[in-house]
């Protein structure tokens, strides 16, 4: 069956949703994305990685402006697999969205 680009942009919204859900349910974390400050806005996040093709999004901790990690989206393929890379270092956070991700997938 062929995906329609509504599909797939619906897939990759709900693993990106889960990534940003993941993360801010740990208090002290924010995320950033290029061109946006730490925040723990998930619509700002949202917002900006769908504005690009690709988008990285860091995590800091207590708002620091270092990051400490950070996941690589790559949007426009089959949506389950926009986690297209992520330090080693979040796994345990990533778990969930690369759950769903797998369940996603056919």
């Amino acid at each position: 069956m062929t995906q329609t680009i509504e599909e797939r942009r619906a897939i990759e919204r709900q693993v990106i949703q889960r990534v940003i859900t993941d993360a801010l349910a740990d208090p002290t974390l924010y995320l950033s994305a290029e061109g946006v400050a730490p925040t723990r806005d998930a619509t700002v996040l949202l917002d900006e990685i769908f504005s690009v093709d690709e988008a990285r999004l860091y995590y800091h901790r207590n708002g620091k402006p270092t990051a400490y990690g950070w996941v690589f989206f790559v949007l426009g393929a089959s949506g389950w697999d926009v986690i297209a890379d992520h330090t080693t270092n979040i796994e345990a956070l990533l778990a969930g969205a690369n759950a769903l991700a797998e369940s996603l997938e056919g």
